[in-house]
Parts: structure tokens; C-alpha cells; sequence
């Protein structure tokens, strides 16, 4: 082979292997800015909203999507309790719920309290208002009963 074969060989392969990067790079770019933001769904009540955001604190997810979170409101991930204003772990799925704060009025012997809870549970919320309970109190509505509005609880704490 004559060097001038060689030559222009050399410059078409040196050629071939730029157009080749420059094409990986253009492609790698595309791909790049095709990709979709995560899909978040968010569950306020019974309304849902879809919305996608390179966001990952649910604070300011719920703010993209227009609902406002108020102080004893609480965010569940994937049914999982999390603070409002931590980053999201990482998840193929995301959910976020806000589960709102319910009044409760609580009915006692000394008298009657009413509180703000986002408890599941009537057991949970007087728990976490510093009630202790104990197997001879008297509850009604018991203990496990889910909180799903506003009530009225009564509450007779056992004697010694």
C-alpha cells in the first residue's frame, strides 16, 4: 500500500472516531433531557393530584401541587410516617398523604379537653396529648377505633 493510501485512511478513521464521539455525546445529551421527572402522587382526603418535580421534600412537593399543610397535620410515604421537611427516601413509587388534623373532645371526669390530632387511632391521639392508658380505663370508643372525622371521646381512667 502507498503511504498516500495509508494517509487518507488514517484521516478517514481519525475522522470516523470524532463523528462517532460527537455522535454518543449528541445522543447521551438527548437521552439526558428526554428523561421525565419522578411522578408523585399526592393524596389530600379525597382528592388526588399527579404531579412531576425534580423536588424531593414533601413540603415543597405539597406546595407544587397546591395543598396547604397545616401545623398537626401529618405526611405519609408510602404509608409510612415521615417528617414534612426531610428529602423523600429513594422509591420506585412515591406517595405522599396527608392525613389532616381531626378536633377531638375528650370527656373526663375533671372535665373536658379538646385537642387537635392527626392520630390514627382514638389510643394513639390520647397517648400523644400525655394521656396513660391502662387496661382497667374505661374508653369509649375504644382504644383501636380509626379517626376518621371529628369526636367525642370519653374517658374514665381506672381507679387505684
Amino acid at each position: 500500500m502507498s503511504s498516500v493510501k495509508l494517509h487518507g485512511l488514517a484521516s478517514f478513521i481519525i475522522l470516523s472516531m470524532k463523528t462517532f464521539r460527537w455522535l454518543v455525546f449528541a445522543c447521551s445529551l438527548t437521552l439526558f433531557a428526554c428523561q421525565s421527572n419522578p411522578a408523585y402522587t399526592i393524596i389530600d382526603g379525597d382528592k388526588n393530584y399527579t404531579i412531576q418535580s425534580t423536588e424531593r421534600i414533601p413540603l415543597a412537593l405539597f406546595n407544587e401541587a397546591g395543598v396547604i399543610p397545616q401545623p398537626y397535620d401529618r405526611v405519609l410515604f408510602n404509608g409510612m410516617l415521615l417528617p414534612i421537611d426531610q428529602p423523600l427516601p429513594e422509591s420506585d413509587f412515591i406517595q405522599l398523604q396527608i392525613r389532616r388534623a381531626m378536633p377531638l373532645t375528650v370527656n373526663m371526669p375533671q372535665g373536658q379537653q379538646t385537642l387537635q390530632s392527626a392520630a390514627l387511632t382514638v389510643g394513639q391521639a390520647l397517648q400523644e396529648a400525655g394521656y396513660q392508658l391502662y387496661a382497667g380505663d374505661l374508653l369509649d370508643p375504644p382504644a383501636n377505633t380509626p379517626i376518621n372525622s371529628p369526636m367525642t371521646i370519653n374517658y374514665t381512667p381506672a381507679r387505684d
